[in-house]
């Protein structure tokens, strides 16, 4: 699970800024985000135990981080979807989540996303998070935060934006972010069915 006063920092910290009442069981340290993402990707997603076709990884909106596209081991586990454009100004757009074209069934595994999104610096609002969230409840399917420009640390996203937890969201922390890009630590923070079922990698 990793490094005990490792995890009871993280654990301190994560109670400190927000009243999440997490502890140890809720946390899991991976050798990066990167291979946390690999975890994730092809634990909820692969072809499926009951050989009804494949478990799918749903992008709730693209353009999204590049990186996904390395982490599943088949190409067809990831699926995305058209954002709506929202035009701010003559030299100004926001990519936004078009929930009309959001559909998930029982051959959806997990919702992943980006917040802020790199590169393109986006971030969901909390209004669109929390639909995200109402959708994964629903199926009873884990919503996966790529959290590693998110509050508290390192902090990078210059716009409102309150990080929110539940026993269906799986917040996933990078410390290469936070100032130490050589050391590729990883965490992850989510409900203990959760971290167990990534623990025994």
């Amino acid at each position: 699970q990793g490094f005990d006063p490792f995890i009871e920092a993280v654990v301190g910290a994560y109670n400190k800024h927000y009243t999440w009442g997490i502890s140890r069981d809720n946390v899991l340290i991976t050798p990066g985000s990167q291979s946390l993402y690999f975890l994730c990707a092809n634990l909820f997603g692969g072809e499926r135990d009951d050989g009804k076709g494949m478990q799918k990884i749903l992008l709730p909106m693209c353009p999204e981080y590049t990186g996904y596209d390395g982490v599943v081991l088949d190409k067809d586990i990831l699926v995305s979807v058209r954002p709506h454009i929202e035009i701010l100004g003559a030299h100004e757009f926001k990519y936004q989540v078009d929930f009309s074209r959001i559909h998930v069934d029982e051959s959806i595994g997990a919702i992943m996303l980006s917040r802020p999104t790199n590169p393109t610096g986006n971030c969901i609002t909390d209004d669109e998070f929390k639909k995200l969230h109402a959708i994964a409840k629903q199926w009873d399917i884990p919503l996966i935060v790529d959290a590693a420009y998110s509050p508290p640390f390192p902090d990078l996203a210059f716009v409102p934006m309150t990080p929110f937890f539940d026993e269906h969201i799986l917040h996933c922390v990078s410390l290469s972010k936070a100032g130490l890009p050589g050391e590729r630590v990883g965490i992850a923070i989510g409900h203990p069915k959760y971290i167990e079922a990534l623990e025994p990698f």
